[in-house]
């Protein structure tokens, strides 16, 4: 399990350098910094070095030294704004996965019922 969610950790950091339009610094100085800004916000972030480095300095901020990431829109921390947000997000998860079940359920009895028909072919 641990080496999953080590991959998933690396290919998630992967995704948000890799995707394109997605500069950090350009999301984080705004749309209409100038070069020197950009260069400013890449170098206090860390952003200037290579991806292991900002890799390992991330995960020792979220995991030895406890420094939870801040919400650039609302300056609040992220993690109360997770928790606030996981019973919406389980609701739906829990709905969705019972509409899921009865609509499997609803085709399994179908094609049970029309055995050797059209349906039961396809």
């Amino acid at each position: 399990m641990v080496f999953v969610m080590f991959g998933i950790s690396v290919i998630v950091f992967l995704i948000f350098f890799w995707t394109p339009g997605s500069d950090p610094a350009a999301r984080i100085a705004g749309r209409n910094a100038s070069p020197q800004v950009l260069a400013a916000v890449r170098h206090d972030f860390g952003l200037d070095r290579p991806l292991p480095v900002q890799y390992a300095l991330m995960m020792k901020k979220l995991f030895i030294t406890r420094t939870w990431p801040r919400s650039r829109n609302r300056g609040q921390l992220v993690i109360p704004q997770l928790v606030e947000a996981t019973p919406i997000t389980l609701s739906l998860v829990i709905g969705g996965a019972f509409l899921w079940v009865v609509g499997g359920i609803a085709v399994g009895l179908a094609a049970a019922a029309t055995k050797n028909s059209i349906l039961d072919r396809a």
